[in-house]
């Protein structure tokens, strides 16, 4: 199809064909940064435990509790960085969404992509954080691997358990499975193991039609969609009010918020 280039459909404005970018992960779960200078990261793990005082004679001393000791793993990062070429050159030709026959000088140009550029490269280290916050999330370790570095796995020693996959069966959709019970159970055992409830259920859309139809065909009054009942002080209200970046809040089932993306 012939495109008129003189047309005001054509030259009014650009779309810049690239996909949306988001930072829910990082901004929700990983909200603190912690920066260092030093070439090698250093972290300390302990086992963690819960203990009752005991009781004890008037009379006897105290009994003496076992400190509690803790592991150290080190881990050296890798480097972050892409690198542009910018051909001066390229200053002689007209920009996406400028005017036939141009109407910025040449240096102008070359702002203008270098300014691109540097937005995309902004844009593209957000989503490295994104994506690590992701697999950090869903499989509890960060595997770090490029070109001429040596593949590094950052475990952080999340309970093998807390891993539930579902292959050949029980999956949601088939007859007899309820995706409600699925969560509120696994959310149940989690508290159980660790002493720390889960607050948020991340799906994609085609898990949240399956779990939103267990609601309505035997749950009915489990969902509430109210905002006013969303602790908004623990939510960014960015993506809450309106989705945005592939991320919707779905609602609240009992103390678990639940959300698409």
């Amino acid at each position: 199809m012939a495109v008129d280039v003189h047309s005001t459909q054509v030259l009014n404005r650009v779309i810049d064909d690239l996909p949306d970018r988001t930072t829910f992960l990082v901004d929700t779960f990983f909200p603190s940064v912690e920066v260092s200078e030093e070439e090698t990261i250093l972290f300390d793990t302990t086992a963690g435990r819960k203990l009752i005082t005991p009781y004890v004679s008037p009379l006897q001393a105290g009994k003496i509790v076992a400190d509690l000791g803790y592991e150290t793993d080190s881990f050296r990062p890798a480097y972050l960085k892409d690198l542009r070429e910018f051909d001066p050159k390229k200053g002689n030709r007209r920009l996406p969404g400028e005017k036939i026959g141009g109407s910025l000088t040449q240096a102008q140009r070359v702002d203008r992509s270098i300014k691109w550029h540097l937005n995309e490269q902004i844009s593209m280290l957000a989503d490295r954080f994104e994506q690590q916050a992701g697999e950090i999330l869903k499989f509890g370790t960060g595997t770090i691997s490029g070109e001429r570095y040596p593949t590094r796995v950052v475990d952080f020693k999340r309970r093998s358990q807390n891993r539930v996959v579902k292959l050949t069966t029980a999956r949601w959709g088939e007859s007899g499975v309820s995706p409600y019970k699925d969560i509120e159970t696994e959310a149940q055992e989690l508290s159980d193991a660790t002493g720390f409830g889960p607050t948020d259920v991340i799906m994609d859309p085609a898990a949240w039609l399956l779990y939103e139809a267990d609601l309505v065909g035997n749950y009915k009054n489990a969902l509430d969609r109210n905002l006013n009942n969303l602790d908004m002080a623990e939510v960014s209200l960015t993506y809450v009010r309106q989705p945005r970046d592939g991320v919707t809040y779905r609602g609240r089932v009992g103390y678990l918020r639940f959300w698409t993306y």
